[in-house]
């Protein structure tokens, strides 16, 4: 037991407030940091964002001229002392005393979700500090001492440095050379900041921007700012500018439930409400959604927030309330806040005359300012108090009713705390509501309380998700695949929404689909989440994050180094701190990551050797353990063999090729695509050889195929891809790629609009295909040269001989499995290129039997792109029969597969002959449809059918 400074009264030893009279028994500081054991330290060197502070004396030369070493030595040390005790009471972690130097961390060892806004405070107070401890260091020495500041925030790789017995824990980065260069650039006695860090605090603080410096060792120019004041901001959202803020998007379920509760109020009856959910998934945004429906009425309003740096200072939030409501500024004379003070009062009804006086001592106002302290022992003035609080919060007159705000409440001092307890048991004949917000970890006292409803929110729906990131992206162009993305990546929360989808529009990464950064507004947060658990915990959440999102126990037993009992504790741990929830309905034991940004926050933590070695241990676990699951997806094991560094590049770039493959059997072309060009950006890591050069040839004939589906036949890039594959084969001679390299070269020229060109490649195939007696390869050839003499129209005896030949042999059973070399399947594009020679030969018979053969096999063969290849070549065929009705409805299936499939080529071809099959019926706007298209189709590069158009638009 102790005894209480003011009253005398016993308390408890770890008590921070008298029971009898409310003193404030324990200082305001939290707990300082934890500090890690070295070899945790160690163990535990990692990649995160930090704010480094770096602080020393203006003229410290002149001052050692003036002072002897002991006396200077003393200065120092008081100084250090007096910035000592603001860093850590801030959170601050001091990692090194150069000389009268300071080099300080904020968001290591222990991340803070507002680590930006710290520093800044420390500054600030460092310099308030200084400005005090002077008064004593010139009556003992006759001298004063000035600091200088400099603040910046970015990311670092931090752990253990040195050698021998000299070991030090530090930041290796830009970030603390910067940090030291604005502190140089800064005038005595004040603070430079970068515009990173003030970014980061924005609206709550007041800086004056300096202009772009140059700073020595940093290649651009940097803006900086120097570090006023705090602003009149009592929170973040209130010191954003109103225009700059997100829409309101959701939550229409929770603002009916407020909506009743003011009619309750209304009517006569109080009511308390309590919003409950993580940080970031929107309660503050609520809170001005109700003011703003609120404000056409007469009302009375008063708003408190709670706050982390006054967790221990008594009724700090309604002490700062009525400071705004009064209008008393921060540098107000003690005569001028009085006069404010009483000002207020005479505006309340039914308060006691005593309320001045005990009102100015909560308000710190000295009574010199004019009036007389009332007689009352301490424990009498703490209650009088709260009484006098509870007049003003609850008016009894008959006046407009009342809207009490009171925000985070889990920071909420204990005295706030207990004079809302008082509120809420006298809401019941009150026109008041109470609206409070709070995190989860708060521990409700009115849990069974009904006059207090509890509205926990979840995250919001796709729907929601996808309004507000098309809200904040209009006029953009918003790819459908970055908006799932999105949506996938911020689950549903409104601040990983708004933060991500400014910093994609920020970077100009809209149409990025392979970014995965986090945004530096939620680095410290997220950071802060993994801090709070055990280093077992947090290697288990590292470790499975290399894995995924989704992960499943045997796989982190296989490469976890740890023993059993370890890697549970771990899962556990993850468990209840809610970072990973347990995944129900699978056969293996199966987690995931509560969000995407956590698990991006745990992996972006690592350091890159790390993140490699876990990759190659996943990959050799995957290689030897899970064979089924690498054969059904590839691409999985080759993202772990891509990012386990380059001595498993080749091994990754033969995985990418074998997603590919798999990717081309199912049509999804799209994805075939990103599989192959992963294949091939790893190839320049490769020495040369043999097998490096029939890989990318591999790899360069298969792109061509996917591409020649999504981007058309006629396209650049197919022609890149099919040119370096000829080259390739020129290189390595006889292979089994040189026919379809041949093919597609044929396939580019053909409808590039240069016949001559690709019937030289379609004879190369046929001779080659004969050389080799190969029958499924004379199918393609036969093929490739009757659609040549078909487009050329000299020969249509000729182009039926070709395909005939075709039709005859073709077999699906023996030779569907060419469409995934081809991209297409011969029996269906023979018997419909067919039909159209047929027709064209006057044999209407045959040429609607092979256009009806067409159809049905293309469905009865399931793939994809001869499906199109079919509908499109079927509304072609109506179109010469003028069965316009018919043609419409070929087309319009060929352009929704398309659309489905992103198959750009038939996707204009469907449009154009849609168009003219709607014209051929008298539908309006036909013929601006035909045209617009035309322009699309030739940026495909397609020109061989262009005549053909034009003469469909002049009809």
């Amino acid at each position: 037991m102790s005894t209480c400074p003011s009253c005398q009264a016993e308390v408890a030893a770890t008590a921070r407030f008298c029971s009898n009279c409310g003193t404030r028994l324990q200082s305001d500081a939290p707990a300082p940091p934890v500090r890690r054991h070295r070899s945790e330290s160690s163990i535990r060197a990692e990649r995160r964002q930090l704010t480094v502070m770096f602080c020393d004396i203006a003229g410290s030369t002149q001052l050692s001229e003036q002072l002897d070493a002991e006396d200077l030595m003393a200065v120092v040390r008081r100084y250090q002392t007096a910035c000592a005790e603001v860093i850590e009471r801030l959170g601050g972690s001091i990692a090194q005393y150069l000389g009268d130097g300071l080099l300080v961390y904020f968001g290591y060892p222990t991340a803070y979700e507002n680590a930006p806004e710290r520093a800044a405070r420390a500054g600030l107070e460092m310099l308030a500090a200084v400005d005090t401890l002077n008064e004593s260091l010139r009556a003992e020495f006759g001298v004063a001492i000035k600091i200088r500041l400099g603040i910046h925030t970015g990311l670092v790789v931090i752990g253990e440095v040195g050698g021998g017995s000299k070991r030090e824990e530090l930041a290796v980065g830009d970030t603390a050379n910067i940090a030291a260069r604005l502190e140089g650039l800064a005038d005595p006695q004040s603070g430079i900041i970068s515009d990173a860090t003030r970014q980061l605090i924005a609206g709550l603080f007041e800086t004056e921007p300096l202009g772009p410096r140059v700073l020595k060792g940093i290649a651009s120019p940097m803006e900086v700012f120097r570090l006023v004041r705090l602003s009149d901001a009592r929170h973040r959202l209130e010191g954003t500018a109103a225009h700059s803020r997100t829409p309101f998007v959701g939550r229409a379920a929770e603002m009916n439930r407020l909506r009743e509760l003011w009619r309750r109020v209304e009517g006569g009856q109080g009511s308390a409400a309590l919003l409950v959910a993580d940080a970031g998934v929107g309660k503050s945004r609520m809170i001005p959604a109700f003011k703003a429906e609120l404000s056409e009425y007469p009302h009375r309003l008063h708003e408190a927030y709670c706050s982390p740096f006054f967790t221990n200072s008594v009724l700090h939030a309604l002490v700062e309330m009525l400071r705004v409501e009064m209008g008393i500024g921060r540098d107000d004379p003690a005569a001028v806040a009085l006069g404010k003070l009483g000002a207020w009062w005479s505006r309340l009804a039914d308060v006691s005359a005593d309320a001045v006086p005990l009102l100015a001592g909560l308000l710190a106002i000295p009574p010199e300012a004019g009036y007389e302290e009332p007689a009352l022992s301490p424990q009498a003035r703490k209650l009088r108090t709260a009484e006098t609080l509870l007049s003003c919060l609850l008016p009894a007159d008959e006046g407009p009713p009342t809207l009490l705000v009171v925000e985070d409440v889990h920071w909420v001092d204990p005295s706030t705390l207990d004079l809302l307890a008082q509120l809420v048991e006298r809401l019941a004949d009150r026109r008041v509501m109470v609206l409070m917000t709070a995190r989860p970890v708060f521990e409700s006292p009115w849990r069974d309380d009904p006059m207090v409803t509890e509205l926990r929110l979840r995250p919001l729906s796709g729907e929601d998700t996808e309004a507000l990131v098309r809200a904040m992206t209009v006029g953009r162009r918003l790819p459908r695949r970055m908006l799932e993305q999105l949506i996938d990546r911020t689950d549903g929360i409104p601040l990983f929404v708004e933060e991500m989808t400014r910093m994609l529009m920020d970077a100009g990464q809209l149409e990025d689909t392979k970014t995965s950064a986090i945004p530096t507004t939620l680095h410290d947060s997220l950071m802060a989440r993994l801090d709070r658990i055990t280093p077992v915990a947090r290697k288990v959440a590292q470790l499975a994050a290399t894995i995924g999102r989704m992960f499943e126990l045997d796989l982190v037993a296989e490469i976890f180094s740890g023993d059993a009992n370890e890697l549970r504790q771990g899962i556990d741990q993850l468990l209840e701190a809610k970072i990973i929830l347990r995944k129900r309905g699978t056969s293996a034991e199966t987690y995931l990551f509560k969000h995407a940004l956590i698990q991006d926050a745990a992996y972006e933590s690592l350091l890159k050797r790390t993140r490699q070695t876990y990759h190659a241990r996943i990959a050799d676990a995957l290689e030897r353990d899970l064979r089924r699951m690498v054969e059904v997806e590839p691409e999985l094991l080759a993202q772990h063999l891509e990012a386990a560094g380059p001595s498993r590049a080749e091994a990754a770039a033969r995985q990418w090729l074998r997603a590919g493959e798999r990717a081309q059997a199912s049509s999804s072309n799209q994805e075939a695509i990103g599989h192959l060009r992963r294949g091939l950006a790893l190839l320049p890591s490769l020495p040369d050889s043999p097998q490096r050069v029939q890989l990318e040839l591999s790899l360069q004939s298969k792109l061509g195929t996917a591409l020649s589906a999504i981007k058309g036949y006629a396209a650049d890039e197919v022609e890149r891809a099919y040119a370096r594959a000829h080259e390739l084969c020129e290189q390595l001679g006889q292979t089994p790629e040189r026919f379809w390299v041949l093919w597609g070269l044929w396939a580019f020229y053909l409808v590039q609009g240069t016949h001559e060109k690709g019937v030289r490649f379609a004879e190369m195939m046929l001779a080659l295909a004969s050389e080799q007696q190969a029958e499924e390869l004379e199918l393609e050839a036969h093929f490739s040269l009757g659609l040549s003499s078909f487009f050329m129209g000299d020969d249509l005896d000729g182009a039926r001989e070709h395909l005939d030949w075709v039709v005859e042999r073709y077999d699906p059973e023996r030779h569907h499995q060419q469409a995934l070399l081809a991209g297409q399947d011969v029996g269906v594009t023979s018997r419909s290129v067919l039909a159209l020679v047929c027709f064209q030969r006057g044999e209407l018979d045959t040429a609607r039997a092979r256009h009806q053969d067409a159809l049905v096999l293309s469905e009865r063969l399931g793939h994809a792109f001869s499906r199109a290849y079919a509908l499109g070549c079927a509304a072609w065929f109506q179109l010469y029969l003028r069965d316009y009705e018919r043609s419409q409805g070929y087309a319009e299936q060929a352009v929704a597969l398309s659309q489905e499939q992103s198959f750009g080529w038939w996707l204009v071809w469907g449009t154009i002959l849609g168009g003219s099959a709607a014209a051929g019926q008298g539908q309006p706007g036909a013929a601006a449809q035909i045209e617009e298209w035309i322009d699309r189709w030739r940026q495909t590069g397609s020109g061989f059918t262009v005549p053909y158009f034009l003469g469909l638009l002049c009809d």
